[in-house]
């Protein structure tokens, strides 16, 4: 059996393009895929570009998730949370609801759709909450969930917007480095 690289280096759209398609063949018990890059490297393009070769429309299999934040606090009409304000009851009581309603988010996405691509997290980075931990379960049963970091790859580390852990490396089944073409 051929070993599965947890770690694969591209630096073109084709070489992404390859490495999406055949992890999301791949029979698997779980499926987190991240796709790691600095900004600007591609990542969005590499995915839309994905969902297109499938036939799978954006509305239905792509978020931006610091949209999804935004909208989720709007809606609760929690004009202070909106503030981002830095004091500890606030993100403690904002992680908690973006935890909560980005999981039912998946479970509901997940229950009908095998693919969802997730991209533009950068608030997730101020509430520290692990995107990579809330798809591990729902992203089961051969789906997929894929999972755009603005970063890099450093040993067993991810390091999201400079911050390593707050995208668990060990709950991704495989990520994908897109190195800046030089």
């Amino acid at each position: 059996m051929a070993k599965m690289y947890k770690v694969v280096k591209v630096n073109d759209l084709e070489s992404g393009l390859k490495e999406i398609d055949s992890f999301v063949e791949l029979p698997k018990v779980r499926g987190v895929l991240a796709v790691v890059g600095e900004s600007p490297s591609g990542k969005t393009t590499l995915v839309k570009r994905f969902l297109e070769s499938r036939g799978l429309s954006e509305d239905k299999h792509y978020m931006n998730v610091n949209d999804f934040i935004m909208n989720t606090l709007r809606k609760r009409q929690d004009y202070k949370a909106l503030e981002l304000d830095d004091r500890r009851s606030f993100l403690e009581r904002n992680q908690r609801i973006i935890r909560k309603t980005l999981s039912e988010k998946l479970y509901e996405h997940f229950q009908d759709n095998r693919i969802l691509v997730l991209d533009s997290i950068e608030l997730l980075s101020k509430y520290e909450v692990n995107l990579t931990t809330l798809a591990f379960e729902p992203a089961s049963g051969g789906k997929t969930c894929i999972i755009c970091v603005p970063g890099s790859v450093s040993g067993e580390k991810i390091y999201f917007m400079g911050k390593p852990g707050i995208v668990s490396y060990h709950h991704c089944d495989k990520i994908i480095q897109i190195e800046r073409r030089k």
